[in-house]
């Protein structure tokens, strides 16, 4: 969660940017502030996903700088069963999108209509 709301501030500074250099209009750095966060609902659009992709990898990043992985390794855990545990965080928070689960459940739907 912390490192979505990191990207999203950091696209909400981008934004801010962007508008101050557009001076053409003639709008003033208050209204700039009022309308940055009319951009937000996108961008979470946008970050959320690659806020999935990150979060996992985090703990292998942890065990890898205390060599806790190694020890792993050596003990007899598979290359594959550190992939699958991998992908099974990155499948639970991934759920919670409601992109990917709209999409998942219309796929899911449209394969039982197949069947029918």
């Amino acid at each position: 969660m912390l490192v979505f709301a990191a990207l999203l501030m950091l696209f909400a500074f981008f934004d801010l940017i962007h508008e101050l250099g557009d001076l053409a209009r003639a709008i003033t750095v208050c209204e700039n502030l009022w309308l940055c966060p009319a951009f937000l609902p996108g961008h979470v659009y946008e970050l959320f996903p690659i806020a999935t992709l990150i979060v996992p990898c985090s703990p292998f990043r942890k065990l890898t700088a205390h060599s806790e992985l190694t020890v792993m390794r050596v003990s007899g855990l598979s290359a594959q069963r550190i992939a699958l545990s991998l992908a099974k965080s990155w499948i639970a928070v991934r759920g919670t999108d409601p992109s990917f689960s709209g999409n998942l459940l219309r796929h899911l739907a449209g394969g039982a209509q197949e069947l029918r």
